[in-house]
């Protein structure tokens, strides 16, 4: 008798909540036609960004230390930071705007422009942990955000060819005045 009791309560719980739902219905479905409704009118106003991003992996030299003795000895990050600050200078982020036809809106201000660009680019160390509880800089990427999806990636292929560049220049450069400076030596 108390089994049949506790089954009508439980099928008269389930009922109770469908009635219950089927009264309240507007109050449930209003809300989320309202709650789409809001989505799809915010995704036509606010205009779409596209972001292109590079990982340049950083290996450390492949002959052993024993067998030959690097001329150039640079912290890697010291360096990827120096190169940073001369890939992200004034005057390159200037003549990728004038070549890629950047930020239109600010054209009477290259000022605005390159803090412009520099909002949108973005520079990150990316350092992997080592046994010794330090952490050794592997790679870094590169990114760029855009509203067209080509222009991101060819102002991203850009920043991240002059950062290559820029790494074979120091390090030729380097090379080239340790050898000049051992030579004046001998």
């Amino acid at each position: 008798m108390m089994e049949e009791l506790d089954d009508q309560k439980s099928a008269q719980g389930v009922g109770e909540y469908w009635a219950m739902v089927l009264r309240r219905k507007w109050w449930i479905l209003g809300p989320l036609f309202f709650g789409w409704l809001l989505v799809l009118a915010s995704a036509w106003v606010i205009p779409a960004q596209y972001a292109s991003e590079s990982v340049v992996l950083i290996e450390p030299p492949k002959v052993p230390k024993d067998l030959v003795m690097p001329n150039v000895q640079v912290d890697l990050a010291d360096r990827v930071q120096s190169m940073s600050t001369q890939v992200l200078s004034r005057t390159r982020l200037l003549g990728l705007i004038e070549k890629f036809h950047l930020y239109p809106s600010y054209k009477n201000s290259p000022d605005d422009q390159v803090e412009k660009m520099r909002e949108d680019a973005n520079f990150e160390l990316v350092q992997a942990p080592t046994g010794n509880n330090q952490k050794e800089l592997v790679a870094f990427k590169m990114a760029y955000k855009a509203p067209d999806p080509q222009t991101a990636q060819n102002v991203n292929a850009a920043l991240t060819s002059f950062f290559v560049d820029e790494n074979v220049r120091t390090s030729q450069d380097q090379s080239e005045a340790t050898t000049h400076f051992l030579d004046t030596q001998a």
